[in-house]
Order: structure tokens, then sequence, then C-alpha cells
């Protein structure tokens, strides 16, 4: 998959030997000019549980609480043009597949993945509403980066999106695994979200590049089958760093030193949100955009 020229020089660090600590991919992606090519991480969709544990209904109902809880979320961004509505938008789509695919009985266990989703978006939104109510020193490193250099105009929606995953998923997501001692059993389930991952990909990209990326280097998806890899891979190894925690607490310093190493790495001033903002209010300005397709309960 060719891609931009943002997003090559933002993921050159993917080859770089001296961060091949355990939360990278142990299969790097490997830069080839101005496009990257990954091994393959993600093998294609596990598919639905064939012997599914049902959530109850109040676990449901909990899950649609809080994809509305994101709606609201990335609404009040998006009105504001606010550079953090790219994560916003894209954890909003997470969060309705999510939902609808507990419901549906997807999971193997899918009142543990009810828990599963609600602790790891905690994660999210204690950063996000501490970086905005200014209690800065709460917030993890790795989030710290996404939101400064958000803040500070410095940033593509492409590194915006990156550095928010970044922090999601190679720091929190790590610690979710040890907060709940996931266990073996539930490996399956977790891989599943890549599946959810792979189907939301193309109503992501297209609801970012339409509203927010405007930017003329912009010529490929936001995310693609590399980016999908990627991602992938990072999962796995929170996974790997979720469980060492569990028998090694120092562990989560290295955990949250890479993460804040990544987000480094993915902060470099290739644009400015300044002109984003102007195309993100022409966009809707001229409603230019089509309405997001979320799941009715």
């Amino acid at each position: 998959m060719k891609l931009g020229l943002p997003i090559a020089l933002s993921l050159g660090f993917l080859a770089a030997p001296s961060l091949a600590v355990s939360i990278l991919p142990a299969n790097p992606c490997v830069p080839q000019g101005t496009s990257f090519s990954c091994p393959s991480v993600y093998n294609g969709a596990i598919g639905a549980s064939a012997s599914p544990s049902p959530a109850t209904a109040a676990g449901i109902q909990s899950l649609w609480a809080l994809r509305d809880n994101m709606h609201q979320r990335w609404q009040a961004l998006d009105a504001a043009c606010d550079p953090d509505a790219v994560f916003a938008l894209t954890y909003l789509f997470m969060t309705d597949s999510v939902a609808s695919h507990v419901a549906n009985n997807y999971f193997d266990f899918n009142e543990d993945m009810v828990t599963f989703t609600r602790t790891f978006a905690n994660y999210y939104i204690t950063a996000i509403d501490n970086w905005k109510n200014g209690n800065r020193n709460q917030v993890p490193q790795a989030w710290k980066t996404a939101f400064s250099n958000a803040d500070a105009q410095k940033t593509l929606a492409e590194q915006d999106l990156f550095l928010g995953m970044n922090a999601h998923i190679n720091r929190d997501l790590a610690y979710v695994v040890n907060d709940l001692k996931m266990k073996t059993d539930h490996k399956p389930d977790y891989n599943r979200i890549n599946d959810i991952l792979q189907e939301t990909a193309e109503p992501v990209n297209t609801q970012i590049v339409c509203r927010y990326s405007g930017d003329p280097l912009q010529t490929n998806p936001v995310l693609g089958a590399a980016l999908l890899q990627m991602i992938s891979g990072w999962r796995e190894n929170a996974w790997q760093n979720g469980k060492l925690m569990q028998f090694n607490p120092l562990q989560k310093i290295v955990v949250d030193t890479a993460a804040a190493a990544i987000a480094n790495l993915f902060a470099i001033n290739l644009g400015t949100n300044a002109q984003r903002v102007q195309y993100c209010q022409s966009q809707q300005a001229a409603n230019a955009c089509p309405p997001l397709q979320l799941t009715n309960h």
C-alpha cells in the first residue's frame, strides 16, 4: 500500500532498532521511500464466536450509553474544528461497532467484552478530560504529546490520529490487559477487535479525509491494509506487555517510556492545524460531508 509523504515520514521510526523494545511489533514495518511495507500480522477476520456467552441487557445498554457519550464528545470537538476531533471520531466508530457486535453475540464472552470496552474507554476519557480541564500533571506523557501538539497547531490530521492510537494502544491497552487480569481464554475475543478495526477502516477514512484532512499531500487512505497490520502488531504487543505487568510491575515503566518515545517520533512538524481548521470550517459551511452512519438501538 502506498502512503502519502506525511504518513511515511511519521512511520519511518518503525525500522529503528534502537526502539526495538517490547512495546513495538516484533516484525516492524519497513519504510521504502515514500511508502512502507508490513509483514503479515493481521491474517484476516477471525469471525463470530461459534458458542457465544451473551451479555446482559444492562451490559449492552451500558455500551450504547458509552457510544452516545462518545458521540456527544465528538460533536463538541467537531463543532469547534478541534484537532482532537480526529481521534474522537475514530473512537466513536469503534465504540458503535463494538456495541453492535456485543449485542449480536460476536464474541465468546460478550459480558466480559462489555467490561473490557468500558475500562479501555475510561483511560481515554480520563486523559482528555484531565487535559481539557487543566489537570495536566495527571495526563500520561504519550497523551500529553498528542494533546499538546494538537493545541500548538503543529500536526496533520493523520498525525493526530496516530498519536491518539499510540497512546491508547501502546500504553492504555497494556494497562487494561493488566487491570482485568485477562487470561488466554480471552485472547480470541481480544483479537476479534482487529476484525472490527478492519470493518470500520473505510467509513473512518471517508469521514476524516472529508472533514479534517484537506492536505494536498494526503493522496492515500488514512487507514489501509498496511496500517491495520501496524495496529494489530501494536495490539499484540499490548497484550504481551499487559501480561508481563501481572508479574512485574516495573513493566509499566517500560510501557510508559516506549509509548512516550513513539509519540515524539510521530510528532514531526509537517503541517499546521491553522490550514486544517480553515478546511474544516469550509467543509462544515458547505455541508460537504456525508452524515455519520451509526447503529440505531
